[in-house]
């Protein structure tokens, strides 16, 4: 038999293919499907990560959710709906942001192991390159930031950061929310979801316009910590957790990540005096120093 990156994709092998799904939208183990990716194991892609605390029926979803975006992408039309329930089923079972990142990588690897002459190009939610950020989507960005600091899921902001609608970006804060349904953190709404969301994508993905965007980032970053409501560990685990996303989904590299922590570290005393309450203090009363100055200019005129 040929090697299977040499067999044409066509809609018959999709629709084979598709006959192994589940009613629940799993793809589960079975002698077929091993047969149509011809693997007689999986330790190989699976066995030296956190993947391998998962089962084999979550293994092979997961491969035949890459091998559908990745392989049979130009028959996307005709296997779209049957991606949604295996999507859904999926997230159902991947409660754990490392653990769903090492099953995916463990999968991606065995396609294109399997395929090696498939397009590497992941169907993403976003279309924006981390290299094509401009600043007038930073300032696109802003301009849907409330005067809170807030951010609330719209088709602008959405767009704005890569996704191509804004029930595709609600979808994403809503799975990220999901996936911790315990815990202070489930109490977390989605505004507060995605405005971590956006401090993150500002920090890893748009780091080259820091200086257009940390002033509003620490408007954002007051309005967050009071709804941690001080708590130090509900915000450091809100922040890690969603950092994952963010470097998973734009696949950030060494160098950005390396940047964000010296951004942490430098951000270290703005973040103290916000939390004291001292950096709002001080910008009033810069206020009203500029009251009481433009007041006097103004009797000098008269």
């Amino acid at each position: 038999m040929a090697p299977l990156f040499l067999l044409d994709i066509t809609i018959r092998t999709v629709n084979k293919l598709l006959t192994f799904q589940s009613n629940t939208g799993s793809f589960p183990l079975t002698d077929r499907i091993a047969a149509f990716y011809e693997f007689t194991a999986l330790e190989k892609y699976f066995g030296n990560s956190f993947a391998s605390k998962v089962g084999p029926e979550v293994q092979v979803s997961a491969i035949t959710a890459m091998y559908l975006k990745l392989v049979a992408v130009d028959h996307k039309n005709y296997w779209d709906k049957h991606y949604e329930k295996l999507d859904a089923w999926l997230n159902s079972k991947l409660g754990n942001a490392q653990i769903e990142a090492d099953v995916f990588r463990g999968a991606k690897k065995f396609i294109l192991e399997k395929f090696p002459n498939v397009a590497i190009k992941l169907e993403a939610p976003f279309t924006i390159p981390k290299t094509s950020v401009t600043k007038a989507q930073i300032e696109t960005i802003y301009n849907n930031q409330h005067e809170t600091g807030a951010f609330i899921i719209s088709n602008e902001l959405a767009s704005s950061l890569g996704f191509d609608s804004e029930e595709r970006l609600r979808s994403t804060i809503i799975k990220l929310k999901h996936k911790f349904s315990e815990g202070r953190l489930s109490r977390m709404n989605a505004n507060t979801w995605t405005t971590i969301f956006i401090l993150l994508f500002w920090r890893l993905v748009a780091n080259d316009y820091q200086s257009e965007w940390q002033s509003r980032y620490e408007i954002s970053y007051r309005w967050l910590y009071a709804q941690f409501k001080a708590r130090e560990s509900v915000e450091k685990n809100a922040f890690e957790l969603t950092k994952s996303l963010v470097a998973e989904l734009y696949e950030i590299d060494e160098e950005a990540l390396r940047m964000d922590t010296q951004f942490e570290a430098s951000f270290e005393e703005r973040k103290n005096l916000i939390q004291s309450g001292r950096l709002l203090k001080e910008k009033e009363a810069l206020v009203g120093m500029c009251d009481t100055l433009c007041e006097s200019r103004v009797r000098r005129i008269i």
